[in-house]
């Protein structure tokens, strides 16, 4: 009976001690991926509010979205009429190089590898600084001929088919004349473009609008902010300095003064040719009209 008792146990053991130790491989391991769940989510819950998650987040919403260059391209219809133009719409960049009130422009490699600017007239246009293909080339012609050369090679090119047309310049790198970047060289060249202004409006009864619609509204904004300070400045749009310290006219537009062909354009260049002359006289020195008393 003793052996019995004894062997009992003895028989008992090994499966009692194999189904502990199963419990216990099977226990840690339920345990830990539990408590390896709870660590990942109080992470997530302790970084996301760190230093560096807010920076990365922070970066993440100021990246543009990722390709946009290579993805844009220009509709059908629109790279058939460069075509028609003489313009190869792959040599063009469809992600404009900037927007005006009158313009839309975008970079362009000509056929003999130099850069220009492909300028398409917004709608907003018609009527207002141009009535057509007419006005512009003219313009394009009378500051050829009176500014020489102050004025940036401009060509204009037009659809046969539908009439519409398109404008190709060189590309100026440079900077922009403001009021707070008048060295003597600048001043001189100003003074001189004034004096081929005053003879151009002697001649046409037109003027060239130096200033320009972004020029204007950068003026507007100078006057609010130097109540706060004096380091504001304002750009002349229309002309910039290139490299070689230059002034370059780089918008043909002109105010008609004269031979208005709609109420619109009247308005336009009458206040147009007031605000230039009032800004360029009290911030240049320079004035754009003519002596009339000769």
């Amino acid at each position: 009976m003793v052996e019995t008792s004894v062997a009992k146990p003895r028989q008992e053991q090994p499966l009692n001690s194999l189904a502990r130790m199963s419990a216990r491989k099977e226990a840690p391991k339920m345990s830990g991926e539990g408590r390896l769940e709870r660590g990942k989510i109080e992470m997530a819950k302790v970084d996301k509010h760190s230093h560096e998650a807010i920076k990365a987040k922070k970066i993440q919403k100021k990246m543009p979205p990722p390709l946009w260059r290579e993805r844009a391209e220009f509709l059908p219809a629109t790279a058939e009429f460069f075509r028609r133009c003489g313009i190869d719409p792959q040599y063009v960049n469809p992600t404009p190089l900037g927007e005006g009130l009158t313009n839309v422009v975008f970079a362009y490699i000509a056929p003999d590898g130099t850069n220009k600017v492909v300028k398409l007239a917004r709608e907003a246009r018609k009527g207002f600084m141009s009535t057509g293909y007419e006005q512009d080339a003219q313009n394009i012609a009378l500051v050829k001929k009176f500014f020489g050369e102050y004025a940036v090679p401009t060509e204009i090119h037009r659809d046969p088919e539908t009439g519409k047309y398109l404008i190709v310049q060189d590309a100026i790198e440079g900077k922009a004349v403001t009021n707070k970047l008048e060295t003597q060289s600048v001043r001189s060249q100003l003074v001189d473009m004034a004096r081929l202004n005053r003879e151009m409006m002697r001649q046409t009864g037109y003027s060239m609008d130096f200033i320009g619609v972004p020029g204007m509204l950068t003026w507007f904004r100078h006057q609010f902010r130097q109540i706060v300070t004096n380091k504001s400045e304002f750009e002349i749009s229309n002309i910039l300095i290139d490299k070689e310290g230059k002034l370059k006219v780089i918008d043909e537009g002109l105010l008609r003064l004269k031979k208005s062909e709609t109420p619109k354009q009247w308005i336009g260049s009458t206040s147009g040719f007031l605000a230039n002359r009032l800004i360029m006289r009290l911030y240049f020195g320079v004035d754009l009209q003519p002596d009339l008393t000769h």
